[in-house]
């Protein structure tokens, strides 16, 4: 009975021994809820950061268009300004020709007659519309145009 009485019970034992085990799977089972809530923190944080610059890119590429669109709009006055003078230059050009032909083949019909000097006018006119025609073509070349895009992308 003596070594009974050194001896541990058994009991003892097993229950000292799930204690331990009891207290090393609380432990681990903290320290994996500890883990758990470094990883969610550091997920939320990236995410916010990924969230941060989609949202920075996004004003960029508006600010982008809002250039390009400034500059197309720019670009389509002049053009309309251009074709506008255009216009303005045949109209008010069509006027001068036609009294100052009438006034030229009258004073020229009465030395070199009617006909011919009707084709003086005439090629004098002719001279007049192709200078025109050539200014206001060089003016409406200095447009810029937009790129188009195929039509698949629209």
């Amino acid at each position: 009975m003596a070594d009974d009485q050194q001896q541990p019970d058994l009991r003892d034992l097993l229950s000292g021994l799930g204690r331990s085990v009891a207290d090393r799977v609380r432990q681990e089972r903290d320290a994996a809820a500890d883990g758990a809530g470094l990883l969610r923190e550091a997920t939320g944080a990236l995410g916010g950061f990924v969230s941060g610059v989609g949202q920075d890119v996004a004003g960029l590429v508006r600010q982008e268009l809002a250039s390009a669109r400034s500059e197309v709009a720019a670009s389509a006055r002049a053009g309309a300004r251009g074709a506008g003078l255009h216009g303005a230059a045949a109209a008010t050009g069509n006027t001068a020709v036609l009294f100052t032909g009438v006034a030229l083949w009258r004073g020229l019909g009465n030395r070199i007659g009617y006909a011919r000097s009707a084709v003086v006018v005439a090629g004098m006119s002719g001279a007049a519309t192709a200078v025109l025609a050539s200014r206001g073509a060089a003016e409406l070349g200095r447009v810029q145009r937009a790129r188009r895009r195929p039509a698949d992308q629209r």
